[in-house]
């Protein structure tokens, strides 16, 4: 079973895509009978920096979702200490100028 909590946020196409994916695990849960819970928008002050878009819990372990209209990666920390303290960064296609 999934249990699904939600906080909307502003950013619309951020909504759209919660309801994508909810679907999405929604199915793959049923159908493996898995246990977890679904957060969309979750936040907590005393991490504040934090701001992934949804994550999941499930009996496998955790999965961190961070929704984006465009494409990149993500990086972030492998450290325990330095995922708390340091920044992390995206890195876009459209960030670098190419010539010819």
């Amino acid at each position: 079973m999934l249990q699904i909590l939600n906080n909307k946020t502003e950013n619309t196409h951020e909504n759209e895509q919660f309801r994508r994916i909810v679907k999405i695990i929604q199915s793959v849960f049923d159908k493996y009978n898995f246990e977890g819970i679904l957060i969309g928008n979750p936040s907590n002050d005393l991490f504040y920096k934090f701001q992934a878009d949804a994550l999941l819990y499930y009996t496998n372990g955790l999965i961190i979702f961070d929704f984006k209209d465009y494409s990149g990666e993500i990086y972030f920390p492998e450290d325990e200490d330095d995922f708390q303290s340091a920044e992390w960064y995206i890195e876009r296609f459209s960030d670098y100028i190419f010539t010819n």
